[in-house]
């Protein structure tokens, strides 16, 4: 089974080579007589766009080539000229596939960063609830268990104050690259704001997630303040044997039970599965 990227690669491929393809049957049909070529730098732009700069590339290699064939076969002979001609075109489809991918570039790392936390470089709200949906989607499909945790760092209002905000950012730095580097790559970790993070476990039930949320506090206790005490953090998990079809419930239950956590005095690691607290 091809992936999904790759299969939507091939079918961008295959409709702008198809599409060359017609465009050049047309050009030699008409000739001189009615100017088609301007329609190449459709495909190479929909392909650099699409997929970057060398597939865009390779499009506009073979639009050039298309170009120059067609006008072969419409009979317009004249060595010098055509060279010159194909020189120029390339050139030109080369310049809009390198414009195209430049713009797609540009638009990948602005949807990047509206989804990424300035500070921790972790996933914001946004990225966080975008990322759970389409996992919450898969988890109902393969019929998967979940688990979605709540995190919120101790006394953190006591470093800002005693500290100042440059050690206290400093702190949810540190933090966050300990939680990552505890976490798989598939988990989403991510920080809504403030002292306050989230974690998704996918296809994670309440066991496994509570040995990773183990592994996670230890990290962060690896994290030192200025007064030399480490810092420590009150978590709420919960389980989900079938999700939810919003996201939003994961985070309120997960929340809910954080608050539980901190309430029976902080440090606290408390798991639950959906439907215990209610």
């Amino acid at each position: 089974m091809k992936h999904p990227r790759k299969a939507s690669a091939a079918v961008t491929t295959t409709v702008a080579a198809v599409a060359v393809l017609t465009i050049g049957y047309v050009d030699t049909v008409t000739g001189v007589e009615l100017r088609v070529f301007p329609l190449y730098f459709v495909p190479v732009l929909a392909v650099s766009l699409r997929l970057g700069r060398r597939p865009g590339l390779v499009m506009a290699a073979f639009c050039a080539a298309a170009w120059y064939v067609s006008n072969e076969l419409a009979g317009l002979h004249d060595p010098v000229i055509d060279v010159a001609n194909l020189f120029v075109m390339a050139i030109a489809f080369a310049v809009v596939a390198l414009l195209g991918a430049a713009h797609s570039a540009g638009l990948d790392r602005e949807r990047m960063l509206s989804r990424t936390d300035g500070l921790t470089g972790l996933l914001n709200g946004r990225g966080f609830y975008e990322a759970a949906a389409v996992e919450l989607s898969r988890s109902a499909r393969y019929q998967h268990q979940l688990t979605v945790a709540y995190l919120d760092v101790d006394d953190f209002k006591r470093v800002n104050d005693s500290f100042g905000h440059t050690r206290g950012d400093a702190v949810l730095v540190a933090v966050a690259r300990a939680m990552r580097r505890a976490c798989r790559s598939t988990d989403l970790v991510a920080r809504l704001g403030g002292d306050e993070f989230v974690v998704l476990f996918p296809e994670t039930g309440r066991d496994a997630a509570e040995a990773a949320l183990a592994k996670v506090r230890e990290r962060v206790r690896g994290v030192a303040r200025n007064d030399g005490q480490p810092v420590t953090m009150s978590v709420g998990a919960v389980s989900f044997t079938r999700p939810p079809s919003e996201v939003e419930v994961l985070v309120r239950e997960a929340d809910r039970t954080m608050y539980a956590a901190k309430e029976g005095g902080k440090d606290t690691l408390l798991c639950a599965s959906y439907g215990e607290n209610q």
